[in-house]
């Protein structure tokens, strides 16, 4: 997968998914959030995997946030 750490800070759903299991690295997990810091190894962008219409009952649709 090519880096879009350039050009994108924000992707959802789907998309925000692929492209964290495909391009970027996990740093740190806050499981009580459900968040993942990860970082690109191209250009050391760090990013913010979550889930912010997470409920008990739904999983909510991910969004991935360039953070630096």
């Amino acid at each position: 997968m090519s880096c879009l750490c350039n050009d994108a800070t924000e992707l959802y759903g789907p998309e925000a998914e692929t492209y964290a299991r495909d391009h970027l690295h996990s740093q740190e997990t806050r499981g009580d959030a459900f968040e993942e810091i990860l970082a690109c190894p191209d250009t050391g962008a760090t990013w913010r995997l979550d889930f912010p219409d997470r409920t008990e009952r739904e999983p909510g649709q991910a969004r991935l946030v360039r953070t630096h």
